[in-house]
């Protein structure tokens, strides 16, 4: 499955990431207050795996990581800021088709 960004005010895509080619794309959020200028992306999958990503404008959209954090689709997720703003500290929160929901530590 494919993430497209796009430029609102110009209605065109400005990338597209590639996220997985042999499992559907389950559930998606954003990092709340990106720290670095680029917009985060989690999106979680059919096959129990939760990838991270990072946009920027005009740049070549770049994959952090993933890992495997259920033993079924990750069918929800979100992310908040814990703390007072001089900490980055977020937390991620899956849920899944297994039943669980899980929450990590992705400072």
């Amino acid at each position: 499955g494919n993430v497209r960004q796009v430029d609102l005010k110009k209605q065109s895509c400005v990338n597209i990431a590639q996220i997985t080619e042999d499992t559907e794309l389950t559930s998606l959020c954003t990092w709340p207050d990106a720290w670095d200028g680029q917009v985060h992306v989690f999106v979680g999958t059919a096959d129990c795996r939760v990838h991270h990503w990072s946009f920027a404008m005009a740049v070549e959209p770049r994959h952090q990581y993933n890992w495997k954090c259920h033993d079924m689709a990750v069918t929800a997720i979100h992310a908040i800021r814990v703390g007072d703003d001089t900490k980055n500290d977020h937390r991620l929160f899956t849920g899944s088709e297994d039943g669980s929901i899980k929450i990590w530590d992705v400072t």
